[in-house]
Parts: structure tokens; sequence; C-alpha cells
């Protein structure tokens, strides 16, 4: 695996996208871990931190981690948010360089899979799905096939849970 150090731009988008999206998300995640502007920065220069340990264990160099711009310039979508994140996570997966930034990745998980709910429960698919399936021979209205490969209209949850068994 290779490692490189993200750009400053790359960390701004990141820090901009928390700012942007603190108040319907990020400030949700467990324990508030990001519930200002302030520990967002912080959090965002741990990751870039995280970043070059990684690239230093990999290439054995004394790479720093670059100092972030002050002006908030671009919001990016919760996705394009959610896949910057899952970058630095990648660059940094050298050595024991994770493990060591234990409370850094504590943070990030929680925002992942904060910034992923929110992602997924906007889906027509989560929005469309039951809330509550009572008994085994309720049946499921069936989705489009982009959704789920089970049958023609309508499937009997006790159909589905034999097809899961079987998988």
């Amino acid at each position: 695996m290779s490692s490189w150090l993200l750009s400053p731009r790359h960390y701004q988008v990141i820090r901009d996208g928390l700012y942007a999206h603190l108040d319907n998300v990020v400030k949700y995640t467990e324990g508030n871990l990001l519930s200002d502007r302030t520990k967002i920065t912080k959090f965002v220069r741990a990751l870039a931190s995280m970043n070059a340990a990684g690239f230093n264990c990999r290439y054995g160099e004394a790479a720093r981690a670059p100092a972030l711009p002050s002006r908030v310039v671009y919001k990016p979508t919760l996705v394009q948010l959610l896949k910057a994140l899952h970058c630095v996570r990648y660059q940094a997966s050298e050595g024991d360089t994770l493990t060591e930034h234990k409370k850094v990745m504590d943070t990030f998980n929680a925002v992942c899979a904060e910034i992923s709910y929110h992602i997924i429960s906007n889906t027509r698919e989560f929005n469309d799905a039951p809330w509550s399936i009572n008994s085994d021979t309720e049946e499921i209205e069936r989705l489009p096939d982009t959704y789920v490969p089970l049958a023609k209209k309508t499937v009997k949850l006790k159909t589905i849970l034999k097809t899961a068994r079987r998988i």
C-alpha cells in the first residue's frame, strides 16, 4: 500500500464540511464530540497529524502535518465529506498509526457513523422500508428491483427469512 500526505485543501474541505453540517449532523455524535468550531478545528488538525504519522511510518521520513487555510470557502455534501474522511483513514493506516491515535479514531468513527446514518436515513429506500414488522406472515411491499432482488410484487417476511438463511 502506498501513502501520501493529503493537501491542506483536503483538510480545509473536511473542516468546512464539518462546520457546515454541525447543526444537522455532526453535533449529534455520541458525547457531542464536535460541538463547536474550535473542537472541529482541533479534530481536523489531529487527522492531519495522524496522516503525517502514517506517511512517516511508511517512508521513514519526518513529514509534518500541513497548516490549514483559515478561510472557509467550500461546503461539501455529506457524501463528499464522508469520502474525504475515509481517505484520511486510508492514508493514515500504516503501521500502528490508527491504534496509536485511538482517541482521534474514536471521534472519527463516531462522526463517520453519524454522517453515514444521516445519508442512509435520507434515501428513498430507507423511507419506504417498513418501520415495524409485526409477524412472519405480514406482507412487505415490494420495492423496485434495484433494492431487493427477491420477488415481483410483495414478499412475506417468512420468505425473506428463508432466503436469508440460504445465503
